[in-house]
């Protein structure tokens, strides 16, 4: 008996059949994109920098300063800071911070480390409640407003309490991201030159004077992190599993909104027979 008699043909059915093939191509991105990074994760192990380290790589280390900043409370030189504020007498709140590139000391060479997309898990390094009205800092305060959250609560003379969070020098820090060596970027860069030349003359780029021997930054499909709060990595960065099921959700999504289509196409040509 054929499968016509079973599956009612309407518009709302071909409607969700169309949405089922269109969603399919994402969803089946998304969980490739998920399995990677879990693959990924899943093969790295904690090492020290070495001349040799490329791609995708899990260094430990101590954070060495280049250009530092000071967090906002406990006024201590560090590479970056987050303030997690929330109001204590409403559900209410948000974040703010800043970071900065800095130098990973660890094994034979160092390792600059990009201020690029990714997160940084950093220990608390201190705490401060403000009383409803205080005053604080112009410096505190102009972070503060940098979150409209924030803004409005201090507007508002809300009682706040702030966790700092922050990446001190001498820290030890492992870092996860795509490892490549600065003579990589020195050749890029001179035929970069070369190729705007006018003269046709060479162009010899020189290697920066003390300029660390590996970068460290973000690449698809795993985002830079630096995990300096002791706890479990890297797998704690891994996506679910339950979005690796897009690898096969999305086909299978794609291919049952085909399969309907197909047969409304062919109830509708015998239909007019």
């Amino acid at each position: 008996m054929s499968a016509e008699f079973f599956v009612p043909v309407s518009t709302a059915g071909m409607l969700a059949a169309a949405a089922c093939v269109v969603a399919g191509g994402p969803l089946f991105a998304s969980g490739l994109h998920a399995l990677r990074r879990r693959r990924l994760l899943a093969r790295l192990a904690p090492a020290l920098a070495e001349p040799g380290s490329h791609g995708y790589v899990q260094l430990v280390g101590t954070v060495a300063l280049e250009s530092p900043l000071f967090s906002p409370l406990s006024m201590k030189p560090c590479a970056g800071y987050v303030l997690d504020v929330h109001a204590t007498d409403l559900p209410m709140g948000g974040r703010v911070g800043q970071r900065r590139g800095f130098k990973l000391v660890s094994g034979a060479v160092d390792a600059f480390v990009e201020d690029s997309r990714g997160e940084w898990a950093m220990p608390v390094t201190a705490e401060r409640s403000v009383a409803a009205g205080e005053k604080v800092s112009a410096n505190m305060a102009a972070l503060l407003d940098q979150d409209e959250t924030l803004r409005w609560l201090r507007e508002r003379r809300a009682p706040l309490h702030i966790v700092e969070r922050s990446l001190e020098a001498g820290a030890r820090v492992e870092v996860i991201g795509n490892a490549r060596s600065v003579n990589e970027d020195a050749v890029a860069e001179s035929v970069l030159l070369a190729a705007t030349g006018t003269d046709g003359a060479a162009v010899a780029v020189a290697e920066p004077a003390g300029r660390p021997r590996l970068r460290v930054s973000g690449a698809d499909p795993l985002e830079l992190h630096v995990v300096a709060d002791g706890s479990p990595s890297p797998l704690r960065f891994a996506p679910s599993r339950w979005l690796v099921l897009g690898t096969l959700a999305g086909p299978l999504l794609t291919l049952a909104g085909l399969v309907y289509l197909a047969h409304a196409a062919q109830a509708t040509i015998v239909g007019r027979f």
